[in-house]
């Protein structure tokens, strides 16, 4: 077994398995810019390892990922949306499965990489979201094709337009999540899981997964790009400015439950 960690994520590679873990609680593992850099590297890494077969994405059991760190929105000296395109790059290059194990929030990012996890896995309180209209800004990573066609248009319509919280059932319904876990099982089953498919003819399941993501995801790449193109002259807006000031201000007082 392989291990490595830093300040915002954990690394285990084991049985086939490259495990990372996000760990930056204190912020309800909030994506910084540092926090893509090591996602994306790791990924990057466990597609060029022979010995990983199989990539596992998580949090904890009772808390998946509650998005961009906003506060970094905020800084006009900082990167805007450089480093969540390069982490998308990685996802989508990434030859190898790819399964998510959800619980708690999955918010913004922390939902939209699901639609490019190979298999979901999710606890019966998760709660997802994708609150980029509220926010004043527009959908990202590739959300603007992959809900509608994962959803169907009027369920994609109203998880976008109006960005309000949705639960497991609904994600079910909405062709996000495979399969809900208990919560404290939810760990160990996606990695058994993910232990399974490693097991499996490695080639054989790249292939498998490339001819699965051939014809949905060839756009991909352009369209990250005009979204978050779009997403960053939004950012700009004065009233989006507000808005995300607003939600932090909110987030701040409420009482932290995770």
């Amino acid at each position: 077994m392989e291990v490595s960690m830093n300040t915002n994520i954990r690394i285990t590679v084991a049985d086939g398995v490259a495990e990372i873990e996000l760990f930056r609680r204190e912020v309800k593992n909030a994506l910084n810019a540092a926090t893509y850099d090591a996602v994306t590297k790791a990924l990057l890494k466990a597609d060029l390892d022979p010995g990983t077969r199989v990539v596992m994405i998580r949090g904890q059991e009772d808390l998946f990922c509650s998005g961009n760190d906003l506060g970094e929105f905020l800084d006009p000296q900082g990167q805007g949306t450089r480093p969540a395109l390069a982490l998308m790059d990685a996802v989508q290059a990434l030859r190898k499965p790819l399964i998510a194990a959800v619980g708690g929030a999955a918010i913004g990012l922390g939902t939209t990489i699901l639609y490019h996890s190979d298999i979901v896995y999710a606890t019966p309180d998760a709660r997802f979201g994708m609150p980029f209209v509220p926010l004043g800004v527009c959908p990202e990573f590739g959300t603007s094709l992959l809900a509608p066609l994962f959803s169907g248009h009027r369920l994609a319509s109203e998880a976008v337009l109006f960005g309000e919280t949705f639960d497991v059932h609904r994600a079910r319904e909405m062709g996000i999540v495979n399969q809900v876990v208990e919560n404290a099982n939810l760990i160990p089953f996606a990695r058994q899981r993910a232990m399974k498919l490693a097991s499996l003819p490695s080639e054989t399941v790249i292939n498998a997964k490339a001819m699965l993501k051939e014809r949905l995801y060839a756009s991909m790449h352009g369209l990250f790009r005009q979204e978050l193109r779009q997403f960053d002259a939004m950012l700009t807006r004065s009233e989006t400015q507000a808005g995300i000031k607003a939600f932090l201000e909110r987030r701040r007082a409420a009482p932290a439950n995770n």
